[in-house]
Formats: C-alpha cells, sequence, structure tokens
C-alpha cells in the first residue's frame, strides 16, 4: 500500500531548499514510483561523498530560511512553518523612526522601563512598545528557547544532518534497530522525537516509552504494544482455515500472555504484524538497572532481526559506548546501527541561537553571541539554558538588544544551579591540598577551552598552547603532563579521564556538564576577558 508521505520527500525539501539559496531556479525533482516504501533516500554524509544516484547533496542544518514554493502536495504532506525574516532597520524620515523618537512616558518606581523593540520578526516584536508583562515575557521564552523541553518537530530542531540520514537508512533500507548514544544534553531525544513524527508522516505507526529504573521487560512491551491498534495483527493461519477469524482485539497489548513473559511469548504476537511497520521508541533506556530485563530484551532483538518481523526498535540513552548501554552481547551488534551523537559543531549551536533570536524578536550582540558557543561548545543544552537566562534578563529590563550583562546574569544564574556533583569535583580538583598548585586551576581553565576533537578529546600540548594564547606563558609539556594526570585521581574529582593512544594519554573530561561549568567559573574569574 502507498503510505500517507514519505521521510524521503521532507529530506529532498531540505537539501533542495539549500541548493535553491545559491541558484536561479529550482531543482528538478527526481519521479518517484507510486507506492514505493517510505524514507527511502539517496545517502550523503557530506560534500566529499557522493550519493549513489551520483547527485550531490550537501550537508545543512534546520534552520529557519528561505525556502521554494511548494506544491499543494507538498503542502499537505508536510508542511513547515514559513521562514521567519528581519525586517529592515528604520531609515531617517521613515514613519517607524519618528515614532521610535518620541519620548518614552516614564516608568514607575520598581516597574521595568518602557521597551522599544528592534524592528525583527518575532513574537517578542509584535507586542505593545509600552513593554511586555510577565506572562508576555515567559510566553516569549517559551517559544524561543527550550532547554528542558526535547525538540517535538523539525521546524524547531537545527543541525544533526549526517545523523538523521544515518538513522533513516537504518530504518527503511536495512530494517535494523537503532541506538542512538550520547552525552547528556546532546539532543538525543530532540532528534528521536523529529524522525519519530517524520516517521508517523510517513505511514508509520511510532510507539514511545520512557524507562524508568525499575522497568521489567513485560512492563516495556505493555506499554508500547498498548497504543498500536488490534487490526494490524493477521489473523493466524488456523483460524482463517477453521472458518471466520475472531475478531480484532482493541490493541496489541492484549494478544501477550498474561502475567509474565519473554523474548519467545513476544516474538509471535509481533510477527503477526501486517501491512504497517511499527518503530518502537524507548527513551532514557540507560536508567534500566534490572540486568535480567536488559538481557530478556537483547535477546528479543537479536530474535526479532533474525524473523525478519516488521517491527524496529529505536532505543536512547546516556552512554559513552553501546556496550555501556546494551552489556556486552556480541551477536548482538550485526542487528543494530549504532549512533552515536557527538559534540554539535560551532556552526549548528549558533544556528539554533539564531532560530531562538528570531523567535524572541530581540538580537543578540555579536560578541555575545561568540562568548555564548564559547561557554556552551556543541553542547545545545547549555547554548540554550544561557541564552534563556540572557535573554529573559534583557527582556525584564526593557533592552533593545542582549549584551554582556545579561550574559553575566546568566553565567551566575547556570553557575548557582548546576548539579551538586559537580561543584564538588571542582572544589576538589582545584580546592587546597597538599599537591595543588596555582598553576593548577589554569590548567584546568585551558583543558576547558583548548581545541578538541568531536567527542571533546584533547591532547596535552593542546593545553600547553591554551595556556599561552591566554598568557600564562608556555610551561614544559612535562608540567602540564603532570598536572592533567592529577585530575584524574579521585581525590582530585577524578574530572578528566585518560584516553590512551599511541605513546601515552590523551584526556577527556568526565562529563561534558563538568566542562562546561569550568568554563563558565573561568568567565567569572575572567570578567570574559
Amino acid at each position: 500500500m502507498a503510505y500517507l508521505a514519505s521521510l524521503s520527500d521532507w529530506l529532498w525539501r531540505r537539501q533542495a531548499r539549500d541548493r535553491h539559496a545559491n541558484t536561479a531556479s529550482r531543482p528538478v525533482r527526481p519521479p518517484s514510483l507510486v507506492g514505493e516504501p517510505a524514507l527511502r533516500i539517496p545517502l550523503a554524509v557530506g560534500n566529499d561523498r557522493l550519493s549513489p544516484t551520483a547527485r550531490l547533496l550537501t550537508p545543512r542544518r534546520l534552520a529557519v530560511s528561505p525556502e521554494p514554493a511548494p506544491t499543494t502536495t507538498e503542502k499537505r504532506v508536510a508542511p513547515e512553518p514559513p521562514a521567519l525574516t528581519r525586517a529592515a532597520a528604520p531609515r531617517p524620515g521613515d514613519g517607524h523612526a519618528v515614532e521610535a523618537e518620541k519620548p518614552a512616558t516614564p516608568a514607575l518606581a520598581g516597574e521595568p522601563r518602557p521597551r522599544q523593540f528592534v524592528p525583527v520578526a518575532g513574537p517578542a516584536a509584535m507586542r505593545r512598545r509600552s513593554g511586555p508583562s510577565a506572562e508576555d515575557i515567559n510566553t516569549i521564552l517559551r517559544e524561543a528557547f527550550t532547554p528542558t523541553r526535547p525538540k517535538q518537530e523539525g521546524s524547531h530542531f537545527a543541525g544533526r544532518q549526517r545523523q538523521i540520514e544515518r538513522i533513516v537508512a537504518a530504518i527503511e533500507e536495512e530494517r535494523a534497530h537503532v541506538v542512538i548514544f550520547g552525552e547528556r544534553g546532546t539532543g538525543k531525544t530532540s532528534l528521536a522525537n523529529v524522525i519519530g513524527g517524520l516517521a508517523a508522516k510517513s505511514g508509520y505507526i511510532v510507539q514511545r516509552f520512557a524507562c524508568s529504573s525499575e522497568v521489567t521487560f513485560e512492563d516495556l512491551f505493555q506499554n508500547l504494544l498498548r497504543g498500536v491498534p488490534g487490526r494490524l495483527a493477521q489473523a493466524p493461519r488456523s483460524a482463517s482455515i477453521a472458518g471466520a477469524p475472531p475478531p480484532a482485539p482493541s490493541s496489541l497489548e492484549a494478544m501477550l500472555p498474561q502475567g509474565a513473559f519473554g523474548p519467545a511469548e513476544l516474538l509471535p504476537v509481533l510477527a503477526r504484524v501486517s501491512g504497517r511497520h511499527l518503530i518502537l521508541m524507548v527513551d532514557e533506556y540507560d536508567r534500566v538497572q534490572n540486568e535480567d530485563t536488559k538481557n530478556k530484551l537483547a535477546e528479543a532483538l537479536k530474535n526479532m532481526s533474525d524473523a525478519g518481523v516488521p517491527v524496529m526498535l529505536v532505543l536512547i540513552g546516556v552512554a559513552s559506548d553501546v556496550d555501556d548501554l546494551l552489556g556486552k552481547h556480541p551477536s548482538l551488534r550485526r542487528a543494530l546501527v549504532t549512533v552515536p551523537l557527538p559534540l554539535m559543531t560551532r556552526r549548528e549551536v549558533s544556528t539554533i541561537i539564531e532560530n531562538g533570536e528570531l523567535r524572541l524578536g530581540v538580537p543578540f550582540e555579536p560578541d555575545v553571541k561568540d562568548a555564548i558557543l564559547d561557554l556552551a561548545p556543541g553542547l545545545p543544552y547549555y547554548a540554550q539554558l544561557l541564552c534563556l537566562f540572557t535573554a529573559r534578563s534583557a527582556l525584564r529590563q526593557g533592552s533593545e538588544s542582549i549584551t554582556f550583562d545579561d550574559l553575566h546574569y546568566a553565567v551566575e544564574r547556570c553557575t548557582e544551579e548546576a548539579e551538586t556533583s559537580v561543584k564538588e569535583a571542582y572544589v576538589l580538583a582545584v580546592g587546597r591540598g597538599a599537591d595543588v598548585t596555582p598553576l593548577d586551576e589554569e590548567v584546568l581553565f585551558a583543558a576547558a577551552g583548548c581545541h578538541c576533537d568531536e567527542f571533546g578529546v584533547f591532547a596535552p600540548n593542546y593545553v600547553a598552547e591554551a595556556l599561552a594564547l591566554a598568557g600564562k606563558g608556555l610551561p614544559p609539556l612535562s608540567t602540564v603532563q603532570s598536572i592533567l594526570e592529577k585530575f584524574t585521581r579521585k581525590a582530585r574529582g577524578a574530572v578528566l579521564v585518560r584516553v590512551p593512544v599511541r605513546g601515552g594519554f590523551n584526556y577527556q573530561f568526565q562529563t561534558q556538564m563538568i566542562r562546561h561549568y569550568v568554563l563558565l567559573r573561568r568567565a567569572l574569574a575572567t570578567k570574559f576577558a
């Protein structure tokens, strides 16, 4: 049967939108076969690799940008919000300029002074020029920056093009189960939500479940199958031979055995699914503590893959590698596609800020934006948190732009609200002790801000270079290495971990949360110098 839509269409439009920005005419859309499976796309990881159809694909961000006018079918299949654009600044003699020159009514004591909005698109720009109320401020901020709420739709999502393409290929072309893992704050749930939403529009049935520490194998699949219509279950062959098939159950959950069951009893239920494909998303899988649950799920994944059932699991969790999440099951590797989430690029995080800025209606000063990118390198959650606090400070004061004063307020708030375990680790790392030297804190600051790879791994010589750039001199590499080694000890907070390489060790922060906190402390200590 033909699916309602195709995720490949959505990805094709996303790539076409980039090409349209650099060409005078819209590219000719390749014809699609009626009834072909949804989600099939030509893959391209970057500009240096050609897709199977020899079409050069440009990796890009999911940003609010100009797009060719969609056809009637495209509007029906995957509607997207119109691009938000920055209005031209008022020129001398314009009506806007005359209005801006009118004296503002003095504010009463204790009230925010009247707000003169910068003429840019966004909810804030549409408010009355007398200034937003507290309710307006909260509404504006909820629409602009959402650090505590994962993104639910593609229009609010930026970056991760390579990971999106890999997941699409795994689901549609390989019919494989997917594991998405990475550090906290890297956007795992947002990515899964976007994939799930697009797959649902493409005709897949998508069910989600967030794990708790005590979840069992039975709890997991009872919750996942509760929302799957029972009419999708094909009647057993024996029932068809005997006569009229029995009525379909209300959901697939009703077909599960009563009481305890395992992978062997689950497989026949999933094997009866016909006509549609299921995607079962299991979020926060790292919270599962029950080893029996983990072992049963690993066995179920392998059985489902061997039997070729039209059901795919997407597991999402915090982990440094897939073994941390699933345990060591060598035979399971061939049934899985693992998608690690590295740190985002500076351009991708900048896009998140720009998208929020457009919805906010108040611009960030360029130096402030650069400072936020330095304080939250590759970390979308922390970038949005800083933006939220800076924007709140600016809106409450009725500012026309977001300045370093607002950023200083945001850094203080983020430092105060950091997790207790992170603060304690930092104190152990640089606090008083027999082996603490004046250079220790400077080395830790340099380690947090130096060049690193996409997973935050850095070499000692990068730390030495960062110290020199900060005006702290160029200490011997052996001295830097010795201090970095101290930071791996439990007595010093174990804020760093070793990463073995040929000829020695590189280093990585135990969590990017700690690295971000160190950068905040450095900003306060140096006053953003």
